[in-house]
């Protein structure tokens, strides 16, 4: 499946479609490979409610660490 200009499977597609506004900030911010203090301090959230939407975002995305989850997320975000 071709999205944004690369070819993304299909599955990372749908599941990178179905985040909220804000778990795509975040995972943009953890391409640029941001830390949590950076993430929360860019977006104006506590180190707690960065760390609860990471736990949230990983969950949706099936996976466990940063790595996994920037993989399908650098084919898609600018």
């Amino acid at each position: 499946m071709l999205v944004g200009g690369s070819l993304v499977p299909k599955r990372d597609a749908k599941v990178l479609a179905g985040l909220s506004y804000r778990e795509q900030q975040l995972l943009d911010r953890i391409t640029k490979g941001y830390t949590n203090q950076e993430i929360a301090e860019r977006l104006g959230l506590s180190i707690g409610t960065t760390k609860f939407y990471l736990t949230q975002l990983f969950k949706k995305m099936r996976v466990r660490k940063r790595l996994q989850a920037v993989i399908p997320a650098r084919n898609q975000l600018p």
